[in-house]
């Protein structure tokens, strides 16, 4: 008989323990975004399973109480053999965990883990999507065998999540997904006693753009942008922040990031480990993404009081409201990011102050990991 036990420091339910898989395509992911959920599952009683290619990161999981386990996928590939293959060793490691629960999260691991978990008789089989992508902004072979393969997998799993109402809407107007399978999960939460606000603001302007240093998180319209206003403000400072993804088509190459360090338009620091330092130094977050699912650094900015520059894309305008909290601008234009870090410049004191306040409150009631963590408790079946 399955023990019961209520656990201190959580939710205060009674729950019965579980086997919980997570899969994912990066275990450097599954830890930056996840390793709260993973050590709130853990300390409720349940087993943690981590499925994702090995990185340095694996070992991080493995020292939260989680079991890893390692299944290379290749993210962006196209190779229907490589897939099969993936399928097949998830299957054979999900018959041999015999898990309660399966999450899956991105592309592949949400299509193939669906397929997966089906076939392996996992009871509750959870794929949540963290964003579209290009698959929806292009038609061309690969998007459509993409779609196709959503409305084919989607249907072995029990729940779909989306972390915006914008994405859930796309895969129903492209009839990939029942919608009384859907449901919208406001991001992966983020603790709001740790990133609080700062006790001291930067003694210069300083504006940050955190996350993997690809073209198309807007780092190139960020440098545009950074050369122009540094003609008539040579004081304000640009800080570029986040790893290199070497396995994406749209990672900047480690010599162009050199560059510009070089030329003194920007200050790239690389990967961090936690991004608190960087935003406790920053006075304004710039995120002038092509695409998001629902960033996390914008809450996690939001949490800290930052007001956040990003462009009006679903998930961004999730977390900030247009001369509220922040500015939202049309993706791919420099222009309208010029004119949003100038306007932050140029602002007075007091609505800076005023735009700090509203940030926290808007985390604070919406992204919180407590509304989180009890979302996640609403939607799972613990008995």
């Amino acid at each position: 008989m399955a023990q019961c036990r209520q656990v201190p420091g959580t939710l205060g339910i009674i729950a019965k323990m579980k086997k919980i898989v997570m899969i994912g395509n990066m275990a450097w992911g599954m830890h930056k975004f996840r390793a709260d959920l993973m050590k709130h599952f853990i300390a409720q009683g349940n087993s943690v399973y981590v499925i994702a290619p090995y990185d340095e990161n694996a070992e991080k999981i493995r020292k939260l109480g989680a079991s890893f386990i390692d299944i290379p996928v290749e993210r962006k590939g196209v190779n229907p053999l490589k897939d099969f293959i993936y399928c097949l060793n998830l299957t054979k490691e999900l018959l041999k965990i015999k898990p309660d629960i399966m999450l899956a999260y991105t592309i592949k691991p949400v299509l193939y883990g669906s397929l997966a978990s089906w076939l392996a008789g996992v009871p509750q089989r959870i794929a949540i999507t963290t964003g579209l992508g290009y698959t929806f902004s292009v038609n061309n072979f690969v998007s459509r065998i993409t779609k196709i393969l959503y409305s084919f997998c989607l249907k072995f799993s029990s729940q779909v999540w989306f972390l915006n109402k914008e994405d859930l809407e796309t895969f129903l107007t492209n009839k990939l997904v029942s919608v009384n399978k859907t449901f919208i999960l406001p991001g992966e939460g983020v603790d709001t006693n740790y990133y609080s606000p700062a006790k001291t603001s930067p003694e210069t302007i300083t504006f940050s753009l955190i996350g993997r240093m690809l073209w198309s998180k807007g780092v190139g319209q960020f440098i545009e942008a950074a050369v122009e206003i540094k003609k008539s403000h040579p004081e304000v400072k640009f800080i570029l922040v986040g790893p290199i993804d070497k396995g994406n088509p749209e990672s900047i190459p480690l010599e162009t990031l050199s560059e510009w360090n070089q030329e003194g338009i920007v200050s790239y620091m690389g990967s961090v480990e936690d991004s608190y330092e960087v935003l406790s130094q920053t006075s304004c977050l710039v995120l002038p993404s092509f695409h998001e699912g629902l960033p996390r650094v914008l809450i996690e900015a939001g949490s800290m009081g930052i007001p956040c520059i990003a462009t009006d894309i679903p998930g961004c305008r999730d977390v900030i409201k247009n001369e509220l909290n922040g500015f939202l601008i049309t993706p791919r234009s420099t222009p309208e990011l010029i004119d949003a870090i100038l306007s932050f410049i140029l602002l007075k004191q007091e609505k800076k102050e005023s735009a700090s306040v509203r940030s926290r409150l808007r985390v604070e009631n919406h992204f919180s990991l407590k509304r989180i963590f009890e979302l996640y408790q609403a939607r799972i079946a613990y008995d």
